[in-house]
């Protein structure tokens, strides 16, 4: 994703700023996104090594949405490239895609 939006910054900025979309990619039952959308679920059941269950669904279209809104807006600054924000951002995904007896834990813990 960051490589994808790292090139041709100002054609980005453009196309998330001013193109129109088309209604197909803004319906969530749309094939596309229920493609999308699958193999973000797949890659919250990998992580967490083991199979998809319903609650990775849900799980999907939260780190999609994240991974979406960090990427648009670091390409509408021209900080895709910055390895401040790569960094975060990675962070940000391994602590979310993080096994969830530690994220249980860790929530106790306070």
């Amino acid at each position: 994703m960051i490589t994808a939006h790292s090139i041709h910054l100002g054609l980005h900025r453009v196309l998330l700023d001013e193109a129109p979309s088309a209604d197909e990619y803004r319906n969530p039952n749309s094939d596309f996104e229920v493609e999308y959308l699958s193999y973000y679920t797949k890659a919250v059941a990998t992580s967490r090594k083991r199979r998809p269950i319903p609650a990775d669904h849900v799980a999907a279209r939260v780190i999609s949405d994240a991974i979406d809104g960090v990427i648009h807006n670091a390409a509408r600054r021209g900080a895709v490239a910055d390895p401040a924000i790569q960094g975060e951002f990675i962070r940000l995904i391994s602590l979310y895609l993080a096994d969830e007896g530690e994220v249980i834990a860790a929530r106790q813990a306070r």
